[in-house]
């Protein structure tokens, strides 16, 4: 049985002599368990983006080159003493796994110091695997490469949404959907629609066979349940709620609850939750059900800890934020608008309306605002409702409806 080491020298020497048995392997530099070997996988990932070959003549070149003699010495013991392979994609496992022991280990040890600390332990876990399978270190170079080819792949996608679905085709063609790894931000005043919109999203998400993950914080499960009936149904709410129904409304009812039984949907039913219990639960459905979004009822409802509420406000802004990033989903979430947008003569929100602001409008990728004219004119349409992208890291800010 091959040690650590060699286990590296083995995959080493078959990117050099066989790269195109390893032109879908990923490694970072840090899952390395010698720096040498770390630079010389480096050197040959650089060579390979620039077409250029990765022979051991070439690799040892490209390391004098950049400084690093004595790393290109263990390159010519490599390329004389080990043999390729014809399987080095078990060989790159070994490698993640051997690191993600070395780091399982590490955080073992500070559990045992410091046996208080287990929800801490637990998360750094899971986090542990969800870097497994995606690395923490890159090159500029990979990194740019990693875009061309997400680029490539949406232009071969035909034009089709990449993004977890809205629910609305207009702001689809607005922001592409959500994507993994941002925090979304949709605000409003109380009875302007927002968990409505919510609702819709994520039963769009799952009509489109996504797996998605509910946080209701606000709303316990049976008045979700209702809600989410009533949308698909076309049942008024109340009518739901007091059973008084007609006779059409059970057909509809029973159509309703066909489309929703079966949706990949998972609901959070906790008044309040931590910060930290969003963070776990999201990680277990991650890994459970393999959920492509979270949804979260709302960000102001979860709580932080924090002296002050801005404080807390802003660790949760944060905590969402690292969430999506860390889980690789986007995390889109309902925020709370004060009223200083209702005391001008415009009253649309925008970005400084939302509650406790200043972390959130830091930390979203996207902001969408909800205005509905109708609450504030009798006379206007009731069921027209205007999103306002106040914030789009990935493009422009505008109007649509809804």
């Amino acid at each position: 049985m091959r040690t650590e080491l060699e286990t590296e020298k083995v995959l080493l020497a078959t990117a050099m002599l066989k790269p195109e048995l390893c032109a879908d392997l990923k490694l970072s530099s840090v899952e390395w368990l010698m720096t040498a070997h770390a630079d010389i996988w480096s050197a040959i990932q650089d060579l390979k983006l620039d077409a250029k070959p990765t022979d051991p003549v070439a690799v040892m070149a490209f390391l004098e080159a950049k400084g690093k003699k004595s790393v290109s010495l263990v390159v010519f013991d490599i390329s004389a003493d080990v043999y390729p392979v014809s399987n080095p994609e078990h060989h790159a496992n070994l490698i993640k796994t051997a690191y993600a022991k070395r780091q399982a280990q590490q955080i073992a040890k500070t559990l045992h110091d410091s046996p208080a600390e287990i929800g801490e332990a637990i998360d750094a876990l899971m986090a542990l695997q969800d870097k497994f399978s995606r690395g923490t270190e890159w090159t500029l170079r990979q990194a740019v490469h990693s875009a061309y080819q997400h680029t490539l792949a949406a232009h071969d996608n035909g034009g089709k949404l990449i993004g977890v679905t809205t629910g609305l085709t207009k702001l689809d063609e607005f922001l592409g959907g959500y994507h993994d790894s941002d925090l979304i931000i949709i605000g409003g005043r109380a009875a302007m629609g927002k968990t409505s919109l919510l609702l819709n999203c994520i039963t769009a998400a799952g009509k489109a066979g996504i797996a998605v993950g509910v946080i209701s914080g606000e709303q316990p499960m049976e008045q979700v349940g209702a809600r989410t009936l009533s949308l698909a149904s076309n049942v008024p709410a109340h009518c739901l709620r007091n059973g008084n129904l007609l006779d059409e409304h059970w057909g509809y009812m029973t159509s309703g609850i066909k489309a929703l039984v079966d949706l990949p949907v998972w609901l959070y039913d906790e008044s309040a939750p931590s910060l930290s219990d969003v963070v776990r639960i999201a990680r277990k459905w991650k890994h459970q059900h393999g959920i492509k979004a979270l949804y979260v009822d709302y960000l102001q409802r979860i709580s932080a800890t924090g002296d002050r509420r801005q404080e807390e406000v802003s660790k949760v802004a944060r905590g969402l934020k690292n969430l999506a990033r860390a889980l690789g989903i986007p995390v889109i979430a309902l925020a709370q608008v004060n009223r200083a947008s209702e005391q001008m003569a415009d009253k649309r929100p925008t970005m400084s309306s939302l509650s406790d602001s200043s972390e959130i409008e830091k930390e979203a990728d996207q902001i969408i605002l909800i205005y509905r004219e109708g609450y504030y004119t009798p006379e206007a349409p009731q069921d027209v409702v205007e999103l306002l992208i106040v914030k789009n890291r990935h493009g422009a800010t505008g109007r649509t409806k809804a």
